[in-house]
């Protein structure tokens, strides 16, 4: 098992130039018996939550009705609810981790 692994930046959806390049890491996300989806997530290293988009959510099996809102966001975000999720995240060949995920209505 490698003890690290390089990722390029990525140019954002889009965008119009490389200069709008930004650090997407491609990983999988599963939902207790799940199939594993693969996805990319913005690396944001100053971010206090981790945020899924809804349809992500949903893709991993998740029931929106099953969840109590518990994390209020902020920002552009701030109207929707938050409800928190718990996932099982694996990047490369690295072994897989648990992570919590502030799951909102928004896209």
């Amino acid at each position: 098992m490698p003890d690290a692994k390089r990722f390029s930046f990525s140019t954002a959806a889009g965008a119009s130039s490389e200069s709008s390049s930004l650090p997407f890491l491609p990983f999988t996300l599963q939902h207790g018996d799940s199939t594993p989806l693969q996805v990319e997530g913005l690396l944001d290293t100053g971010a206090t939550v981790s945020v899924l988009p809804y349809k992500v959510g949903l893709q991993l099996g998740a029931v929106w009705s099953e969840r109590a809102p518990i994390v209020q966001l902020t920002g552009n975000l701030a109207q929707f609810e938050a409800p928190a999720l718990l996932l099982t995240a694996r990047v490369a060949e690295f072994p897989p981790v648990r992570l919590a995920f502030a799951w909102t209505r928004a896209d």
